[in-house]
């Protein structure tokens, strides 16, 4: 609870418990300074311990469960690796059930210091038909290592229930590969809107005039790519996508782009990863589909 309301809540309370008194207090800013001082005497400045002390790990002031599932220091050769787990527990214990459909995203920007990446674990709730955000992961590595233990400690917050059907996920290497090592059976799905961010980044890089990049991004061009079948990609999908583009002025910069679509799209990622068709064909529900749009 940050110290200005404290103050107030402090302040409140002595006005409720002496309506007709004439009250002398400290004044707001020399209380804030006192309350944080304390807060350094308790914890020695580690934000970390302040972190995991009552109530501040906590759902709320007035619920002792624990919004902080975890808190972990790992030593990696001379450096350390530190995760800090967040989750409402209703929201963990969704994690629970078999078979699920998972999505999990990693935030950069919006993350306190002096973590680099927030990992995000959604869980799709069969009764609201619709992502809810479970765990919250601070972490301060991207490496697949340091992938595989956030997980490993989401896993232990379930009692080793979690058992996904299902992951939706970025196309990062060391993720996938963390996600394939705890769950061998589960099903990968790349983001489509991740995909569709990626493509859009080469063509920014290869200086493609915007008008043609906005173009060849609305629906129904080259998100064709995802849906048709995987051997039809190379060939007629691509003759389709170029038909329904306005190259005029960028071909040397197009020819340039499906050369990189078609070595990191088709043979570098598996295109099972990205495509949908196999999984539209056997009627199986695209449930990242309102997510990706």
């Amino acid at each position: 609870m940050p110290p200005g309301m404290v103050w107030e809540l402090v302040m409140a309370s002595l006005r409720e418990a002496y309506p007709e008194e004439t009250l002398s207090t400290i004044p707001r800013l020399p209380s804030i300074t006192i309350i944080k001082y304390t807060r350094t005497q308790a914890t020695g400045s580690d934000a970390f311990r302040a972190i995991e002390s009552i109530p501040t790990r906590n759902v709320a002031a007035d619920d002792s469960r624990p919004f902080l599932q975890f808190s972990v220091v790992h030593t990696v050769g001379c450096g350390q690796q530190r995760y800090l787990g967040f989750g409402h527990p209703e929201l963990v214990r969704l994690l629970r059930y078999a078979g699920s459909a998972i999505f999990i995203d990693g935030i950069f920007k919006m993350v306190p210091r002096p973590f680099p990446q927030c990992l995000i674990v959604m869980m799709r709730d069969p009764g609201m038909d619709m992502y809810v955000p479970a765990t919250y992961v601070l972490m301060d590595s991207k490496q697949q290592d340091a992938y595989w233990n956030a997980l490993n400690y989401v896993i232990v917050q379930t009692d080793r229930l979690l058992e996904p059907a299902t992951v939706t996920c970025d196309f990062e290497h060391g993720l996938m590969n963390a996600i394939t090592e705890q769950f061998p059976l589960v099903k990968i799905r790349g983001c489509l809107f991740h995909w569709k961010r990626a493509l859009r980044r080469k063509m920014v890089e290869l200086c493609i005039a915007r008008p043609q990049i906005s173009a060849v991004l609305r629906s129904g061009v080259i998100d064709v790519l995802a849906i048709i079948p995987i051997d039809q990609i190379a060939d007629k999908g691509f003759r389709f996508v170029r038909a329904q583009m306005d190259e005029t002025g960028n071909k040397t910069k197009w020819d340039a782009f499906w050369r990189y679509f078609r070595k990191t799209w088709v043979t570098s990622y598996d295109a099972g990863l990205w495509n949908v068709n196999s999984m539209t064909e056997s009627g199986i529900d695209l449930q990242n589909r309102t997510t990706t749009r």
